[in-house]
């Protein structure tokens, strides 16, 4: 997940607005280092809504590191009523002033959907610098963009290549690479492969891994056919008891009485 290159700063004060105002950005300092006490209980009675008004004050001072602070409570509901809307709003607002934790945050968000109207060239630029540091998950995301074209030149090559890099520790990237090696796009087409990486991505515990290798097992693609196999891998990937009803199974994901397991494949 991105928000463990995030996560490292959450106390940082990284990010004031440079705007030559010494004194305000000392007294956003000292905001920020109350709402930090406060939060842990150090020296005061620890008050996370107390907190949460600390950062306030820092905000207004333009402190990014309060801003992107701030924005995780409200993500959370700590101190403050959840409110996702402010979280992203105060993460856009830091990150347009630089704060590299606030590119961070909107990166992962941006690539789960959340947000339509940021800059994906600075959530690329961001996830480039963390790719560069070795960071799977960055690498599956710029990987992502590249592929799907998502406001950038599409790249499939450079994007398979980034997901075999990221494969090593993300789930993510083995279960994309093996669609991939599946239909043949960016790639020539080995189904072998395919049932390899997700067999791979299986063991992992990636329920939708589990799902297509089942399929994989079930009608004889790239591995023999093992109905065997494929209900006990459909079993594990639905949560129910292992069994061979293939009604079970099928109910257990769609909720229907339609006993065709091929049918959980879209």
């Amino acid at each position: 997940n991105l928000h463990t290159l995030t996560a490292r700063s959450m106390g940082s004060q990284e990010g004031h607005s440079g705007d030559g105002d010494t004194q305000g950005v000392e007294r956003g300092d000292e905001e920020f280092e109350m709402a930090l006490r406060h939060e842990k209980g150090e020296g005061v009675a620890q008050d996370l809504s107390e907190a949460a008004r600390d950062l306030q004050q820092a905000v207004r001072l333009n402190h990014t590191g309060a801003m992107v602070k701030l924005a995780k409570a409200y993500q959370c509901g700590c101190g403050v009523a959840c409110d996702f809307n402010k979280a992203m709003r105060l993460w856009k607002k830091a990150a347009s002033m630089g704060n590299n934790d606030a590119m961070g945050e909107l990166a992962h968000w941006c690539s789960q959907g959340c947000c339509t109207d940021v800059d994906k060239g600075m959530v690329k630029k961001r996830l480039t610098e963390e790719a560069k540091e070795g960071n799977r998950e960055a690498m599956f995301m710029l990987g992502t963009m590249l592929f799907d074209g998502d406001s950038v030149d599409e790249d499939k090559s450079s994007a398979i290549d980034l997901w075999k890099q990221a494969s090593t520790t993300s789930v993510s990237a083995i279960r994309m690479l093996g669609r991939c090696y599946e239909d043949g796009d960016g790639v020539g087409k080995d189904v072998v492969e395919a049932a390899r990486l997700l067999t791979i991505g299986a063991h992992k515990g990636d329920e939708e891994s589990m799902v297509r290798l089942a399929w994989h097992h079930e009608n004889g693609v790239g591995v023999d056919v093992d109905m065997d196999k494929a209900y006990e891998v459909y079993s594990r990937a639905f949560h129910v008891p292992s069994t061979k009803d293939s009604d079970l199974v099928f109910r257990a994901k769609t909720g229907t009485q339609n006993g065709k397991m091929v049918e959980v494949m879209e």
